[in-house]
């Protein structure tokens, strides 16, 4: 299945999106599970101010010294 082109987000979809991330998946597992592609992921993830590593995941905080 071809991934939409400008597909708009729903509430629903939204709400998903802050759930996986909050899962510490990655932005390309998150992609697949949603049907999205990981630029459109990555993409609406900075617009919600969730933010991924390099290699896809969710960052972490380093502890506090």
């Amino acid at each position: 299945m071809a991934a939409s082109v400008n597909r708009s987000w729903t509430a629903e979809q939204i709400e998903e999106l802050r759930e996986l991330a909050g899962q510490n998946l990655s932005s390309l597992e998150i992609a697949r599970r949603m049907g999205r592609t990981p630029v459109a992921i990555s993409t609406k993830a900075w617009q919600l101010g969730l933010s991924f590593g390099k290699n896809g995941t969710k960052r972490q905080d380093s502890p506090k010294k």
